[in-house]
């Protein structure tokens, strides 16, 4: 099996970058990949259920309006 990390720095909700996103993930055969996210703070539960049910995690951090590689950091 293998891990797929995605980073969004926008927030997890019903919006174009999301939904790009999770049109990607829902058609991946989540037999073969295990995908967590890393996204701020607000995310729907439903998005939440989502990917736990499928054996993922969502890890939350808080916004930064720093550059993305200052993520790796913490």
């Amino acid at each position: 099996m293998r891990k797929i990390l995605i980073i969004s720095t926008n927030r997890f909700d019903y919006e174009g970058i999301t939904s790009v996103i999770f049109n990607y993930y829902r058609r991946l055969d989540l037999n073969k990949f295990k995908i967590d996210f890393v996204t701020p703070l607000i995310i729907r539960n439903e998005l939440i259920n989502e990917v736990e049910q499928n054996g993922g995690k969502i890890y939350q951090i808080e916004r930064t309006y720093k550059k993305l590689r200052s993520y790796y950091n913490k």
